[in-house]
């Protein structure tokens, strides 16, 4: 006789509906969590929502503007050449104020005056929010601002992460009398307020850069040197050189490659290599995540960089776009739109920056331990 299959048990109401426990500490958590995202988040969105508003719009306290991103509108020479007394262009907004001057102004002169439009070329006019970034880059000087952020920062970037791979290594694999008295003293520097050092680098600064004057002057390379910016003030110098040391950077690279296996080494060695090949074909590559952060890091800072560059040069014409945005506020305080824009210009490279190296970035962090 064959065995009868199991009758399937059917479960009651009561097992069917199984009590849902709530774990209360992860819920705070969430909310927590959730309320510092939005915090960080809206003044992000309303930089951006106000950066495409008009002038108008950000006086009422709008959050979100009712204009278009952007607008094109073609004429003919003759018509941008015409005055406004001989007809209103159609891309005049119907709260403008003409005044009885504005009548006597060409369709490209008035197109000109006003921030809300932009002619490009000689017979289109642009209307609407990408205006204010193409405004607040011609009013600010963002042009000279950002080149100069852009070579301050990858001097310092190239500089100081070459420099904290070296110190780094010469600290975790190599062996000299008082190393470890030397790291912790160097150490000790990250306790000292970078604003208790600003004096005294300063004046550091100045005293080299009276050196060098001197020393271009009794070479006839004076011109040379101002045209390079081999200078201490208003010069590359001054801007890049005391930052090509970082006690976090060096730091972190040294617990990084305090972890790299003794028997790499020794094969290494084996194949005739010394430290220097070493670590650049086996240490470099395989800490390239701690190296990737270094570099975020330096990145930030000197993007960033507002006194020092301030006070190490007497022309605008070497300062960075931090000050391109300080300027800006206090020559044009009452056009907000404008300002948030500036703002958008500085704030993209670091976002691109940021979005290529998160990954290893976040490796980075995850993976330096804290051994030795």
């Amino acid at each position: 006789m064959a065995d009868l299959a199991p009758t399937p048990k059917v479960a009651t109401a009561g097992e069917a509906r199984r009590p849902v426990q709530t774990d209360l500490f992860r819920v705070v958590a969430y909310v927590i969590m959730t309320f510092g995202a939005l915090v960080s988040i809206v003044p992000f969105l309303w930089m951006i929502s106000v950066s495409v508003m008009t002038l108008g719009e950000t006086a009422s306290g709008q959050f979100i503007t009712s204009q278009p991103l952007i607008e094109t509108f073609n004429y003919t020479p003759e018509e941008m050449n015409a005055t406004l007394r001989e007809g209103i262009p159609s891309f005049v907004k119907p709260t403008d104020t003409i005044r009885e001057q504005d009548l006597n102004m060409t369709v490209a002169e008035y197109a000109e005056d006003r921030d809300s439009y932009w002619v490009v070329g000689e017979t289109t006019v642009l209307r609407g929010g990408v205006v204010n970034y193409l405004r607040a880059w011609d009013k600010a000087n963002f042009g000279r601002y950002f080149f100069n952020s852009v070579v301050m920062t990858a001097l310092q970037v190239i500089g100081q992460t070459l420099f904290s791979i070296l110190a780094a290594y010469a600290f975790a694999r190599m062996t000299f009398p008082g190393r470890d008295l030397l790291f912790g003293m160097f150490l000790m520097t990250l306790f000292i307020p970078s604003t208790i050092i600003l004096i005294p680098n300063y004046l550091t600064v100045v005293g080299l850069n009276e050196t060098f004057n001197n020393f271009y002057a009794s070479v006839g390379l004076t011109e040379l040197a101002k045209t390079l910016g081999l200078r201490w003030i208003d010069g590359w110098f001054g801007l890049v050189v005391p930052f090509l040391a970082s006690t976090f950077g060096i730091f972190l690279l040294r617990q990084f490659f305090r972890q790299i296996p003794d028997e790499l080494y020794d094969a290494a060695q084996i194949d005739g290599a010394g430290h220097t090949r070493f670590l650049f074909q086996v240490v470099v590559p395989i800490s390239r995540a701690s190296i990737v952060t270094i570099v975020l890091f330096t990145f930030l800072s000197a993007w960033n960089a507002l006194d020092w560059p301030i006070l190490v040069t007497q022309s605008a014409d070497w300062r960075p776009i931090s000050y391109g945005l300080y300027a800006f506020q206090q020559d044009n305080n009452v056009e907000l739109h404008l300002m948030q824009a500036g703002a958008v210009i500085a704030l993209l490279p670091v976002l691109v920056v940021y979005f290529f190296t998160q990954k290893q970035f976040t490796e980075g962090i995850a993976t330096t331990g804290l051994k030795g």
